[in-house]
């Protein structure tokens, strides 16, 4: 399951483990650790969407990613855990996503390593 973080028309970008969507930084926050070496940051989308993701590693495979500028049928989306996701960021693996790859919404959380998350719905 990945997050959609950008739609059609859209240019998105991985700057130093930055996201950057139409030339704009999405912000991160810190809140706080995850582990050992691992940190929560919440992203937040420019359409105000925010939501919790895993960083570990600076210098990361997919922490630098070129600018793709999304076709009108593709989607780019994103791993939670950022440093261990193959998603959008990966084009030889991955790359944008066909629209009509997409077939449903994640509703409930089933695993997480946080026990404390499982049955909780999606936002």
């Amino acid at each position: 399951v990945k997050r959609l973080v950008a739609m059609p028309g859209q240019t998105v970008e991985m700057r130093h483990g930055t996201l950057w969507i139409d030339g704009h930084e999405v912000p991160h926050e810190d809140v706080g650790p995850a582990g050992p070496g691992v940190r929560r940051w919440r992203l937040t989308l420019p359409d105000g969407r925010s939501y919790v993701v895993l960083k570990a590693v600076a210098g990361g495979m997919l922490d630098d990613a070129p600018a793709t500028l999304l076709a009108p049928d593709q989607l780019f989306v994103m791993g939670d855990n950022l440093d261990n996701s193959l998603d959008s960021r990966a084009p030889s693996a991955v790359g944008p996503v066909p629209r009509e790859l997409v077939v449903g919404r994640a509703a409930v959380i089933f695993w997480s390593h946080d026990l404390r998350r499982i049955g909780t719905a999606v936002r």
